[in-house]
């Protein structure tokens, strides 16, 4: 099986339609599970764009939001967004209802607290490994692993100090090995990830 990337030769007009926004360029994309929604954020908004009629793209919503550079959806109905405010360590967690997604309080996860930088990297993006449970996110100078438990919530299993917010990586397809650059150490690092 060979995959493929091809141009759609499409102006961005006619796939996103007529809408015209003047913004700082994103920092983050993500779609929803269904494929119907687009989120895209930069630094204190975000955006979310719906599939409408002839497959173009329609802004939905523009929501100003705490200052943060990554965005997730989770589901169709769930939205991450990872604060970088340097007195704020939190994921944001944003739920639909009634076709608007409205900021659940209850829900936030509390990260370590770090004053002492900003989360301005954008190179490690958030990533779940849907078969693991396995929400991966680097915020400041912590790499984090996050289970979706019960209800929606949040549960943190574990989490690296790398002592630098210069760090980026991923996980392996099968969520057994976290492989990131340590810019500190100038080196890749790698951990096996064991499930309990």
């Amino acid at each position: 099986m060979t995959s493929q990337l091809r141009s759609t030769k499409k102006s961005p007009s006619s796939i996103l339609g007529d809408t015209v926004c003047v913004l700082q360029p994103p920092n983050s994309l993500s779609l929803n599970q269904s494929e119907t929604m687009l989120a895209s954020c930069a630094k204190n908004r975000y955006l979310i764009w719906k599939k409408g009629v002839n497959e173009k793209w329609e802004l939905k919503c523009k929501q100003e939001v705490t200052q943060g550079y990554k965005i997730y959806f989770m589901d169709d109905q769930q939205l991450l967004w990872v604060a970088n405010d340097k007195n704020i360590d939190q994921i944001l967690i944003f739920q639909l209802e009634n076709g608007v997604f409205k900021q659940n309080q209850d829900k936030t996860i509390q990260l370590n607290t770090n004053q002492l930088c900003e989360d301005d990297w954008r190179l490690f993006q958030i990533i779940y490994n849907k078969d693991k449970n396995m929400l991966l996110v680097r915020h400041k100078h912590h790499i984090y692993i996050i289970s979706k438990v019960n209800e929606g919530n949040f549960k943190i299993r574990g989490s690296l100090n790398c002592e630098i917010e210069d760090i980026f990586g991923t996980i392996t397809d099968n969520a057994q090995y976290l492989v990131f650059w340590d810019n500190k150490q100038k080196k890749y690092s790698s951990y096996e990830l064991l499930q309990k």
